[in-house]
């Protein structure tokens, strides 16, 4: 009797994913008027976050630090509509995943503005943000990070309501 096997042969993949410290997460991205794009994948490679069409596996937006002085990106956590970037100076920043630059990215190399708009900046890590968390409404952010701290943050007055301590590890 013969046996047959079933057989995956790949055939695309999206090109260096996510560097070694941040993870990958897909997203739906919408228009100015709420219209949604398609699904991405937001992925960290070095301080850039690169937004991936998971149809065509193009780089189709980035969000980056433009002075580079929030380091290397060590963690994406999305919502409905935002976005967290995490990095290795405990900084959090939280866009907008409704594009703000209707015309997109045509050519990666010649960006010079990221396509969303900025909602929030934290800095109440002392090292690396290793986690971010947004609760159900989207309303809190719950970041954790080597320092050995919790923090929530209140995404409606834009404020830090807890610093959680005590913790002997790193939070993951």
């Amino acid at each position: 009797m013969v046996k047959a096997y079933l057989r995956y042969a790949q055939e695309k993949v999206i090109g260096g994913l996510t560097g070694n410290l941040a993870n990958a997460k897909l997203c739906k991205l919408r228009t100015a008027g709420g219209v949604t794009k398609g699904l991405y994948v937001a992925s960290a490679s070095n301080e850039v976050v690169n937004f991936s069409n998971v149809k065509t596996g193009e780089v189709e937006f980035q969000i980056y630090d433009k002075e580079a002085m929030h380091g290397q990106v060590t963690t994406i956590a999305t919502s409905s509509d935002m976005i967290a970037i995490g990095y290795t100076s405990g900084t959090v920043l939280i866009y907008s995943l409704e594009e703000s630059n209707p015309t997109g990215v045509e050519n990666i190399a010649k960006v010079t503005e990221s396509a969303f708009d900025q909602l929030h900046q934290f800095s109440f890590h002392r090292s690396a943000v290793t986690t971010l968390l947004f609760s159900d409404e989207n309303t809190q952010l719950v970041s954790g990070g080597a320092d050995t701290y919790i923090v929530l943050y209140d995404l409606i007055t834009s404020t830090a309501e807890f610093k959680l301590m005590g913790h002997t590890e790193p939070i993951t």
